[in-house]
């Protein structure tokens, strides 16, 4: 829970003013300092507070020490108070007020004398029982706490109906939400969200703590959407609220949104510098970046705010144990100090609750688990550590454990919506049939996908055999893989969402958690899918993750897993880095992780991808397969990026992104020569020809562009121009032989670009479509001839290959016509068309190997494919499977 600011009073008893002629402009400029207050006009309210220093001088210290409070500036809103005590020690306000000041920077006995004076005062001061309730949580006397706010909870009930003023609801609503965790009470939850704080706002539209209160309560139970729409309603009315803003940087960083977290961080920070809330979901936010020195340094700002605070401390202990071994030698000290405070704090299982969560940022899902154990174990009355535990074991594939304590959770918390989509995904993988293999345990729909099972499984350990060998590790254990299909009136992507994360938007259609593999049944998708690379994929993951103890980068594993596709580089990614590298658009080591984690475009996701995987080629090129072994375990003993390529790959990180620059420069060089890329701005090309309109090279591509543009009598003209200066100028004879063709000319135009297919530098689009010509006209060996020419010419360019595939179809050349698909089917993992003609050709051939492999390329694509099933059945090989 956000630890809340002092809620502001709006509303005061007249009786309690002095009695004097101008008591009513007092309560109206009163009133007028608490609204400026709760719009966030800061400055304003102050000045309006001082002005009734003289009249209302409790009232006037109170409002004045909140607008400092809200403003980071946490000593003047103390000595403000302290002031104010001196002159008036008798209110119960003030010591309330100030109890509360010292509960949020952990003055723990100064917190306990101000709340005595208080209640001694007024026993039944509404503030004072709160913060004590509160005191009593904070340093872990679980026992007293639940007491205390049992009886805020009957005295609720007994005087609700006469209370009016929204402070005063509110803290009880906030006593409430504490009961309700304590003792499982279901309905008062519903009771805050639906009826108290509604209530509030209805007295008081502009009291956005309400709003606030009620997003903190849903952000609680992960119901995303209706949260964020609290917390605007909340900025609304005040669009400066630190509180509110870190409130929208947790619900962002909850859904990996690191960009919008960030906004919403420096937007609180920006209004209240020790806004302790937001520090932490800027640590959080640093963990998950995987940068623990970095959340080091933003955890001590928050210490020094509140050095008892265990959420703190529960996140500054992870962090620690998350550097390597040479880096908490050199913070030993501050490591000792941490641990000793931690050690002697009384609340341990928030403290072991935040380690967890810690943990489970930087995705160390095992160390989460043991923390949130520890919380269980010494704080069982808490309410959120179960249902987290039984996410972690969900990732890490102990269904059973996980299970147990998500049944649990829910007992307790209903309306958890995490923990409720978990348990109906429980429930539907209970329905589900069971295959096992060596190393996997697959589970799926039976009445649709065994066939699809038996595959995979199959599919599965060869990639398993090989991959463990590359990367030299066994798992310890079977690993799970789960295949969803659409059930219940649930899509397959929401059951596969609920599965990893316990929510149904997820971008993706398989993950890997841990030791567990979830993907959408390729026979629930309208779309074609490759189950075969993605499943490998996976593989890779499971075994990355696996064998660095949770610690491997995400740039990391994912480069390897597209490395292990071993398949040309995709046409997508092609254009992408043709874009993005002559603009240097693209990302380093340092900057790789934010494009998994936080892209902000699917484009930027792809681009990630890629690059992670040229890293790869580049350090196995350099380094060979042990390279990429070692640098995994250095990250395995928790090495950052730029030590653990020193240790491991014996250069430079510098040295390293040097050569890696060089290679990008070489691969898109390459890309523009594939794809032909020339200059085709119509206003560049126009400008530069009327400076130099005796460069016929920039008249025919200015010809060209014209052309593509549609301009087809300009670039006739323009193309006939040049030509009669300089005859050979290519460009400008494709042209003039595109138009022939337009016209039906084909005998002339083929005249036209035979010269250009004979000269030293070869036109690519002349031979494209001399070739097609020549296609036309059934001159097959003269085609071929063109296109094998392009091919030399582009040589990364498979619609050559493609083109001579024709050819060969046309010959009838069985083995030249294998050959070339072979080639586009390794190009393009998702053609069936090419897999479905290669099974064909292998059948004609009778060759059984081949017939094998094309019928399993083919059921990659198309499970329920009968020819390739039948293929598959009559030549396959004895399996190792138990049914």
């Amino acid at each position: 829970m956000l630890i809340q600011l002092s809620m502001l009073v709006l509303l005061v008893a007249v009786s309690a003013l002095p009695a004097h002629a101008h008591r009513d402009t007092w309560v109206g400029e009163l009133a007028e300092a608490e609204r400026l207050l709760l719009r966030g006009n800061y400055a304003e309210s102050e000045a309006a507070f001082a002005r009734l220093g003289d009249e209302l001088p409790i009232r006037a210290s109170l409002g004045l020490s909140r607008c400092h409070w809200e403003q980071g500036k946490q000593d003047l809103a103390t000595s403000v108070l302290d002031a104010q005590i001196r002159r008036s020690d008798q209110s119960p306000d003030l010591h309330a007020q100030r109890a509360w000041v010292a509960l949020q920077r952990g003055h723990w006995s100064i917190c306990r004398r101000q709340l005595g004076l208080a209640l001694e005062t007024d026993p039944k001061h509404l503030q004072a029982s709160w913060v004590r309730a509160e005191l009593y949580r904070a340093t872990g006397d679980l026992r007293q706490a639940r007491l205390a706010y049992q009886q805020l909870a009957e005295r609720f009930d007994r005087e609700q109906k006469s209370l009016q003023s929204p402070q005063q609801l509110l803290w009880y609503g906030k006593a409430l939400a504490q009961h309700a965790r304590f003792n499982q009470d279901k309905q008062r939850f519903r009771q805050l969200t639906t009826r108290l704080y509604p209530r509030i706002l209805t007295s008081e539209p502009n009291f956005w703590p309400a709003h606030l209160e009620i997003g903190l309560l849903l952000l609680e139970k992960f119901n995303a959407s209706d949260a964020e729409a609290a917390f605007n309603d909340a900025l609304r009315i005040n669009p400066l609220a630190a509180d509110i803003h870190a409130g929208l940087a947790s619900l962002a960083l909850r859904a990996f949104d690191l960009d919008r977290a960030r906004r919403h961080i420096n937007r609180a920070l920006a209004t209240n510098p020790n806004q302790l809330d937001a520090l932490l979901c800027r640590a959080d936010m640093r963990l998950a970046s995987l940068r623990p020195a970095e959340t080091i340094d933003t955890l001590k700002v928050a210490h020094k705010l509140n050095p008892n605070h265990a959420p703190t401390l529960g996140r500054l202990s992870a962090a620690y144990s998350l550097l390597d071994e040479s880096a908490q030698e050199a913070s030993s000290v501050d490591i000792d100090r941490v641990l000793e405070t931690a050690a002697t704090a009384s609340n341990q299982g928030e403290y072991h609750a935040s380690s967890a969560l810690a943990f489970e940022h930087a995705r160390r899902y095992p160390l989460a688990g043991e923390s949130f154990r520890e919380a269980i174990a010494l704080a069982p009355a808490l309410i959120g550590p179960r249902g987290h535990l039984g996410m972690i074991e969900m990732r890490l594939g102990h269904e059973t454990a996980a299970r147990n304590l998500l049944q649990a959770s829910f007992e307790r918390d209903p309306y958890n919506v995490r923990v409720k989509n978990q348990l109906e995904v429980l429930d539907l993988l209970d329905s589900y049939a069971t295959l096992e293999s060596e190393h996997f345990i697959f589970r799926f729909d039976g009445e649709r996908d065994r066939t699809l099972a038996r595959h995979m499984a199959r599919h599965a350990e060869r990639c398993y055999e090989e991959l463990a060998a590359t990367f030299r590790y066994e798992l310890p254990e079977k690993a799970l893989v789960e295949i969803f299909h659409n059930a219940r009136g649930i899509s397959a992507r929401e059951w596969f969402g609920a599965r990893m994360v316990g929510l149904p938007n997820i971008h993706t259609i398989a993950a890997c958690g841990g030791n567990v593999i979830a993907m959408v049944s390729p026979t629930a998708e309208r779309r074609q899918l490759n189950w075969a690379d993605i499943l490998r994929h996976e593989i890779v993951h499971l075994i990355n993750i696996q064998q660095t103890d949770y610690a491997v980068p995400h740039w990391l594993t994912e480069g390897c897993a597209v490395w292990q596709e071993n398949r040309p580089r995709r046409r997508q990614w092609n254009q992408l880095l043709a874009e993005r590298v002559s603009r240097g658009d693209v990302f380093d080591l340092e900057t790789i992780n934010l494009g998994f984690l936080r892209p902000r475009s699917a484009e930027e996701w792809q681009l990630a991808y890629c690059q992670a995987e040229l890293y790869i080629d580049l350090i196995a090129e350099k380094k060979g397969s042990d390279g990429i072994r070692r640098l995994l375990e250095a990250h395995r003993d928790n090495l950052p990026t730029e030590l653990a390529i020193a240790t491991s790959l014996d250069i430079t990180m510098e040295e390293l992104e040097q050569a890696y620059t060089n290679r990008l420069v070489e691969i898109v060089a390459q890309i523009v020569r594939d794809a032909n890329i020339a200059p085709t701005d119509l206003a560049d090309l126009t400008e530069h020809w009327k400076q130099n309109p005796t460069d016929w090279p920039t008249g025919g591509k200015l010809a060209l562009a014209r052309l593509r543009r549609g301009d087809y009598p300009g670039a006739g003209r323009l193309a006939r121009q040049v030509l009669e200066s300089a005859p050979d100028e290519p460009s400008a004879r494709y042209v003039k032989a595109k138009l022939l063709v337009r016209i039906g000319e084909d005998e002339t135009a083929a005249a036209e670009l035979q010269q250009v297919a004979k000269s030293d530098s070869p036109h690519a689009e002349s031979l494209k479509l001399l070739g097609a010509i020549y296609l036309r006209q059934n001159k097959l060996v003269e085609a071929n001839r063109c296109y094998h020419d392009g091919a030399k010419l582009q040589p990364g360019n498979l619609q050559w290959t493609k083109a001579m595939a024709v050819v060969a179809m046309r010959q009838q050349n069985s083995d030249e016509l294998n050959r070339l698909l072979k080639r586009i089917a390794s190009a393009e993992p998702d053609n069936l068309v090419v897999r479905k003609k290669l099974l064909q050709l292998s059948t004609a051939a009778g060759d059984p190997v081949q017939i094998r492999l094309w019928a399993d390329e083919v059921l990659h694509l198309e499970p329920g494919s009968s020819s390739a099933n039948q293929a598959w059945q009559e030549y396959q090989s004895e399996s190792h499977l138990n049914d």
